[in-house]
């Protein structure tokens, strides 16, 4: 009983602070309340983050994993590699994984198209 009447006693409070807010001639936005022209510039600011956001997500996925095109395109170039982890050679166009420790292309992608592999 003295739960609800707590949160009715909250709830009007809440509603005679907005009634408030507004009479001043605010407005809420995201639980802040400004002018209207401060709000503008906050919505702004809002959608600058989430396009940049956006972008950086965009960035990150097209680093982050290689495609299977940038896999053709590299297997191509760089034929044979030297494996990461065992230091043997092998051929990418006869597998994508270390013939001797079995440790996948992908893992090796970056670090060995930054090295430049030998063709044959």
């Amino acid at each position: 009983m003295v739960f609800r009447r707590r949160k009715e006693q909250e709830r009007k409070e809440q509603e005679r602070f907005e009634m408030e807010q507004r009479a001043k001639g605010l407005i809420e936005f995201k639980g802040k309340w400004g002018t209207p022209q401060q709000v503008e510039e906050w919505k702004e600011k809002d959608r600058m983050r989430m396009e940049q956001l956006k972008s950086t997500k965009k960035f990150v996925r097209s680093w982050a994993t290689p495609s299977m095109q940038q896999i053709k395109v590299a297997k191509e170039e760089i034929r044979l590699v030297d494996c990461q982890y065992c230091k043997a050679k092998f051929d990418l166009l006869k597998t994508s994984t270390c013939p001797y420790c079995g440790a996948p292309f992908r893992e090796l992608f970056s670090t060995e198209r930054a090295k430049g592999g030998e063709k044959f």
